[in-house]
This record gives C-alpha cells, sequence and structure tokens, in this order.
C-alpha cells in the first residue's frame, strides 16, 4: 500500500460491492451470518421504497386504524411490512382470487 493510500477493510471491501447504503449493506451481511436473510431482505427492500400501504387523503385515518389493527402490536412499521408481505406470498400462493381478496382487506 503506497503511503496516503486509503485501503477498505474486509468489511469495506464487501459493502462496496453491494448496490445499497452501507448500513443496509450490512443489514444483509447480517442477514446472511445469522442465516435469516429472506425476512431482512423484505426489511431492506421497504427501506428504500415507499411504504407500500397507500389510500386517498380522505381515508388516511381510515388506513391508519385498519393498519393498527393488523399491525400494532408489531410496534415497528418494517416489521409490519415484513409480515404484509408475508401474508401477500400466502394469498398469491392461493390464486388470483385470493390475492385480490388479501388486498381488499
Amino acid at each position: 500500500e503506497a503511503e496516503g493510500q486509503l485501503s477498505l477493510t474486509p468489511l469495506g471491501f464487501h459493502l462496496a460491492s453491494l448496490p445499497v447504503d452501507a448500513p443496509l449493506g450490512k443489514m444483509l451481511l447480517l442477514g446472511c451470518v445469522c442465516q435469516c436473510l429472506d425476512p431482512i431482505l423484505t426489511i431492506v427492500a421497504a427501506m428504500t421504497h415507499k411504504p407500500p400501504f397507500f389510500a386517498p387523503d380522505q381515508q388516511k385515518s381510515v388506513m391508519k386504524e385498519v393498519i393498527g389493527r393488523a399491525f400494532g402490536a408489531l410496534q415497528s412499521d418494517y416489521l409490519a411490512r415484513q409480515v404484509a408481505f408475508n401474508q401477500w406470498e400466502e394469498a398469491r400462493a392461493g390464486g388470483r382470487e385470493a390475492e385480490r381478496e388479501w388486498a381488499a382487506d
């Protein structure tokens, strides 16, 4: 290493190869190490995109109430998104009609 040059740590080397910010990259790497990558992938994806729950302005209070009833015990928006994703996957496995019913609920 030449004088004045900076070098990456082993962790930094791996983080630099990922297309996400360093804190999210650390989450992904820890998900691999802890063998819980699937939920971490969903949570990281949720952290990099807009919330999946949408309602017109006049219905936002109703939407918040429904989300609170469905996921309030989780105390975390990201865990709520993880649970919602898992529920959607289950509904999707039941076919298009089951998926539509889940989305309507």
